[in-house]
């Protein structure tokens, strides 16, 4: 039931983090802090299929709070990708164990947390960028940094498009 609740907040949090993302005010920066105490723990919450739908929600609301609150996200990179890092790692190595209905659910929070790293990378800036520059990281999990990488370029030539 407390799973079900917190997507209830989670998912009622990101519409309006968009939404402050949209009209560039100050109140946005404001939430950041305690935003990030709530949603980074989240990203380390999978134990079941609840888990996994808790962590997709939280992924969403970073992704939106880091829109949101993009002046002070370099701030707080390296909490951030580190987070983000984890999460992935966490869901690679239980990827096996994943029984069909949670394989979905695995793939999408591995997918999903690529996404949310490359976009942190963007707004977070070179802080975040050089702790994905470790080099003892293990094989896979330098592997996923290469991809998060590569979808960080994407993004910043889709910017540069627009600007």
């Amino acid at each position: 039931e407390i799973i079900a609740l917190l997507g209830i907040m989670l998912g009622g949090l990101g519409p309006l983090l968009k939404q402050q993302a949209e009209l560039k005010n100050v109140e946005s920066v404001e939430i950041a802090r305690p935003a990030l105490r709530v949603l980074l723990p989240l990203l380390r919450w999978d134990f079941d299929e609840s888990g996994k739908k808790l962590q997709i929600i939280s992924l969403v609301t970073l992704i939106n709070l880091m829109a949101a609150a993009y002046p002070i996200m370099p701030h707080h990179s390296c909490k951030i990708i580190c987070e983000l890092l984890a999460c992935w790692g966490h869901s690679h190595r239980s990827l096996s164990d994943c029984k069909r209905n949670n394989r979905e659910l695995c793939l999408t929070v591995l997918s999903l947390s690529t996404h949310a790293a490359a976009v942190a990378l963007v707004f977070c800036g070179k802080r975040a960028l050089e702790i994905t520059k470790i080099s003892n990281f293990d094989p896979d999990m330098t592997g996923h940094i290469l991809r998060v990488e590569e979808q960080y370029q994407v993004l910043l030539a889709e910017i540069k498009q627009i600007s």
